[in-house]
């Protein structure tokens, strides 16, 4: 199941660690995917998809392993704020050493792709001066996403 809820509600379901997820799921014997919406008011009950696993998982998890992607840095990490984040249809992205670069736009490769967020790192500036409309110039197929990073 996809649970969306407003960004600060999401984070209390999930919890320190996904401790909160983890008990849920143990609960219901279900496995649940927990995206924020700031477009939800904080007393929304969101939404909630059923369906099977795998479509479940498509929506609930926007990127895979290796995809470089073209993103705005939102914010500084609540809990390091060295680290920015940026967020794919409610689903977030931490951008390690990006908590400086806040309101600018950056290249960054996922390197960790986790059920509730996922970890990247900036791409070096020859790395994207060897970025053509996604496809590294040695003929590597990337995935590059211009505008606010939705798919």
């Amino acid at each position: 199941m996809l649970v969306t809820l407003h960004p600060n509600v999401a984070s209390l379901l999930i919890g320190q660690g996904g401790a909160n997820l983890s008990r849920l799921e143990q609960e219901t014997g279900k496995v649940i995917y927990v995206k924020g919406n700031p477009n939800f008011h904080m007393e929304d009950t969101g939404e909630i998809i059923t369906g099977r696993r795998e479509a479940i998982k498509k929506m609930a998890v926007p990127v895979s392993v290796g995809d470089v992607l073209e993103v705005e840095i939102k914010e500084q990490h609540a809990s390091n704020p060295t680290n920015g984040i940026t967020r794919i249809d409610g689903y977030i992205v931490d951008i390690d050493g990006a908590g400086s670069l806040v309101g600018k736009r950056i290249l960054v490769e996922i390197k960790k792709v986790f059920r509730t967020y996922a970890k990247a790192k900036p791409k070096d500036v020859e790395d994207a001066a060897n970025t053509v409309a996604g496809v590294d110039r040695d003929n590597s197929i990337n995935m590059v996403i211009a505008g606010d990073g939705h798919v």
